[in-house]
This record gives C-alpha cells, structure tokens and sequence, in this order.
C-alpha cells in the first residue's frame, strides 16, 4: 500500500478507492472486542476460516474504503456475502458510512488514507 500511495501522490488524483475481500468476526460486547484485539495476529481469521469453511462463524465481505483527496473525507462500504448452492456469491445489503477523520486509527486504511491526505495536503502547500 505505501508504495501504490507513493506512486498515486505523483498523479495528484482527487479520489482513491481501495476494495478488498476480508473475513471478520462478529462480537457482542466491547469487553470481547478487546479480548479478541489483545489475543489474534494477522492471518489467526484466515486460518480459522481455512479450516472450518463456512461452519468457523466468519462473515465474508467486501470492503470498500474511499478517500476525497481534495476533502480528507472518506467513506466505507461493506457488502457480507455467502454462496449459494451453485457456488455463485450471493451479497446482502451493503452498508455505507461516513468516516470521521477523529475516528481513523492505525490499524486500517482509514488511518492510511488518512496520512495519505495529510501528505498530499502538505504537498499542495509547499508547491503553491
């Protein structure tokens, strides 16, 4: 990612859109949320899922992340799939939401997206 932004950053483009397929695991409570943050790794849902398929509790999605270069604002949508008995991807819903700059961390794309901004904004300065 830092090397696509880099090369984007030469092209000056006004909106960036980043898709991608993930697995994600619903908790109930913000107590299971931090235990489920303080004990997986990166990759612990992908081996979860490889092992149990659709039988490990994992929901599918497609995310999609998207930033206003010209704004910093950002938007996300979220699409949860399943197959159906052809094999075929079925979608639900997809669910779209503002991300507020105040809540991008440093875990996800949003913070990416976010520096990313920051970046080009400073960059605008110095050449103006």
């Amino acid at each position: 990612m830092p090397k696509l932004l880099s090369l984007l950053a030469k092209q000056s483009p006004k909106i960036i859109v980043f898709m991608s397929e993930s697995l994600a695991k619903q908790v109930g409570s913000a107590k299971e949320l931090d235990e489920f943050l303080a004990t997986s790794k990166p990759g612990d849902l992908r081996k979860l899922y490889d092992a149990h398929g659709p039988l490990s509790g994992l929901q599918e999605l497609i995310a999609f992340s998207a930033l206003s270069v010209v704004t910093g604002e950002q938007m996300q949508a979220i699409a949860k799939f399943t197959y159906d008995d052809s094999g075929l991807p079925v979608f639900s819903e997809t669910e779209m939401m503002e991300i507020p700059r105040a809540d991008t961390d440093k875990a996800n794309i949003s913070w990416l997206f976010d520096k990313f901004y920051e970046f080009m904004k400073s960059s605008q300065a110095e050449t103006n």
